[in-house]
């Protein structure tokens, strides 16, 4: 056996022929059955192992590639998520800012135009105010060159109209009615003007009051009126002296010592 062997061994390296590229057995014809059938098992274990040894590699190239797939897809799949994250923090910081700025942009343009159409206001009210205010002191200028009381009253109504709340066109309509005899609605104006909130301090009424009870010789109710109107106005007593309608009333008594 051990023979067998040794030629065996001696056999094998001396068919051995080595190739670029793969070992090849070559079996001489010589030998016996029995190392030919020695010799080939080898060979096909020798082909089994370059086999398994192929099949390894490619395995191992295989799984390589496998982890090299799998690191690149991780990092892709990572890098789209950064990409998408980033890209949805962009866009909501984006849209927050627009609605920011359209939110600061609409609320500037509305306090604008709120101030804007203020103005415009105000300033239209003040250029409607001056217009009144013209048309009033053109009809009062023609008011004061008017010899008619008729015409006065109409440009006194026409004043009234424009400025109600002016407590001059009273005052003036009760010396228009003083002038025209109507001494009752001279009372019932100068009474009206007196009670006024607005004009209660008018001494004109007093006296207008004073020259309708006087005119009317209802004496008493002229010197309760004529008493309020030194009271409150004591200048005015020149031109209750120098009224024309007032002349026999200046005569009584009291009068005199109320004048005096």
């Amino acid at each position: 056996m051990k023979k067998i062997i040794i030629s065996l061994t001696l056999a094998l390296f001396c068919t051995l022929n080595v190739n670029a590229n793969t070992w090849e057995v070559v079996v001489p014809d010589e030998i016996s059955w029995t190392s030919r059938f020695i010799l080939t098992e080898l060979k096909e274990l020798r082909s089994s192992q370059e086999q398994l040894k192929r099949e390894i590699f490619v395995e191992i190239q295989k799984r390589e590639l496998e982890t090299v797939d799998r690191a690149l897809s991780y990092s892709a799949n990572t890098v789209n998520f950064f990409f998408v994250f980033l890209t949805i923090v962009i866009m909501w910081f984006w849209i927050v800012w627009w609605r920011t700025l359209w939110d600061i942009k609409k609320s500037t343009k509305e306090s604008m135009d709120r101030e804007t159409s203020k103005i415009i206001s105000n300033f239209q009210k003040k250029i409607e105010e001056l217009e009144l205010e013209q048309k009033v002191n053109i009809l009062w200028r023609q008011f004061n060159i008017l010899d008619s009381d008729k015409e006065k009253m109409s440009i006194l109504d026409r004043i009234y109209y424009i400025k109600p709340e002016s407590q001059y066109v009273s005052i003036e309509r009760s010396n228009v009615y003083l002038s025209m005899w109507l001494y009752d609605k001279v009372l019932e104006l100068s009474e009206w003007i007196i009670s006024s909130e607005r004009a209660k301090h008018q001494p004109q009424a007093y006296f207008n009051k004073t020259c309708a009870y006087a005119l009317l010789e209802e004496d008493n109710n002229a010197i309760d009126s004529l008493t309020h109107l030194l009271n409150l106005a004591p200048d005015y007593k020149d031109s209750v002296l120098e009224s024309p309608y007032l002349e026999w009333f200046l005569t009584n008594p009291n009068v005199k010592k109320i004048l005096s």
